[in-house]
């Protein structure tokens, strides 16, 4: 804790350092120094207590996610990703065995509060991990056990047609996200034995995802106006959501298209959060753990491809925290105006044409690390079928300027 507090203070003095000046602890200043000594201390007395003393998971996840907050706040993604597929391990190795879906649930005490917090938490940032720079093909390709083997779900019981509270509601959704991740991932790989089961699983979740935004309804005339807009950014999620279920089968990019108005909501619902977090802080947010804003505002910008809706979602994404756990928004800004600039490519001299052509358009994306050789340029991978849908994927590199 005395390692974080000396890291989030020198960041709220001089700011959260960004990929542009991501050296800007490479020169310590002596409180740098006093937070790393303090965190080598920390990781020195963890690894302590788990050979030597008592051996409580909760200790240990709750270190994880301090190491994680650290880490993020250091610019370190890859450090910050292995604490949290450490979390993760620790989680799973408490479950006495894993279905066959790979539909990962708790088995954890749920009279413990530290518990019934510490992984929900890390159920949701198993999703912001897995939703960053897609598809990171050595991690989420195909394999024996399915797609997505890092999502994590938490158990919640029977479905209900209510939420008592707005962390409740917040577990269903994430539980919806992983579920739609994987129904997505699914077509991409011809996991499904057959067309019904495929329009099944989807009418199924739709029917999660109307009915998570019922019971949302209910629950949102008891909230109050600090909460309010947390809860209007869940239910971005879950319309998010709801347009992946609904255009994954049609295998096509245009298949978005059908969905504007549900992007100009989307847009409406994020907008409120950030006014809310501007207002609170009388500057840009500095850095969130895991609210989802950065992810879900990337999304829309790079699946919306109205070119006046999508450049909203852009001016938001100026607007958002600086950083969001894995996300940066320096970076994530400069990837979707790459994207735009790629897609747009063809409509570039017809102002009135509001969206691009299929066969320009980005299907995935691999967000590299930034070259240690020229950290000037970061590359990006961008997975599209220019010569057609009956073609095979290409991949085409393009570079973000730093």
């Amino acid at each position: 804790m005395v390692a974080l507090s000396a890291f989030h203070e020198r960041c709220e003095t001089v700011g959260v350092p960004l990929l542009e000046d991501q050296n800007s602890f490479s020169h310590p200043t002596s409180s740098d120094a006093f937070a790393l000594r303090q965190y080598t201390k920390a990781i020195q007395l963890l690894r302590h207590r788990l050979t030597y003393g008592e051996q409580s998971h909760v200790v240990t996840l709750l270190s994880c996610v301090l190491f994680i907050c650290l880490e993020f706040l250091r610019g370190n993604k890859d450090s910050a990703i292995t604490h949290l597929r450490g979390g993760l391990d620790i989680i799973r190795s408490r479950l006495p065995s894993a279905p066959p879906s790979n539909h990962l649930q708790t088995n954890l005490t749920p009279s413990d509060i530290l518990e019934g917090n510490l992984v929900p938490l890390f159920a949701r940032l198993s999703v912001l991990q897995s939703l960053y720079g897609q598809p990171r093909s050595s991690n989420y390709g195909p394999s024996a056990h399915g797609p997505f083997l890092e999502l994590l779900d938490v158990e919640v019981g029977p479905s209900r047609s209510f939420f008592d509270d707005l962390n409740e509601a917040r577990v269903s959704a994430v539980n919806i996200i992983n579920s739609t991740f994987r129904f997505a991932f699914m077509i991409d790989y011809e996991y499904f034995p057959s067309e019904d089961i495929m329009w099944a699983t989807q009418s199924a979740l739709l029917a999660q995802s109307q009915g998570w935004s019922d019971a949302m309804d209910v629950l949102t005339t008891t909230l109050s106006d600090e909460e309010l807009p947390y809860a209007h950014l869940l239910s971005a999620h879950n319309f998010m959501t709801r347009v992946w279920m609904l255009s994954a089968p049609e295998r096509t990019q245009c298949a978005f298209d059908s969905h504007l108005e549900t992007f100009e909501r989307i847009h409406d619902l994020c907008l409120p959060l950030i006014s809310h977090l501007e207002g609170a802080s009388s500057k840009r947010p500095s850095f969130t753990l895991d609210a989802g804003l950065l992810s879900t505002l990337f999304f829309a910008s790079t699946k919306c491809r109205h070119r006046v809706q999508r450049r909203k979602f852009i001016t938001l994404m100026q607007r958002a925290p600086v950083r969001e756990g894995l996300w940066n928004a320096a970076e994530v800004l400069k990837v979707a105006e790459k994207c735009v600039g790629v897609e747009e490519e063809p409509i570039s001299s017809e102002p009135y044409v509001m969206y691009p052509p299929e066969l320009s358009r980005i299907h995935d994306m691999d967000i590299q690390s930034r070259s240690i050789e020229d950290p000037g340029r970061q590359f990006v991978r961008l997975k599209m079928k220019p010569l057609g849908l009956d073609h095979e994927f290409v991949w085409r590199t393009e570079h973000i300027k730093w």
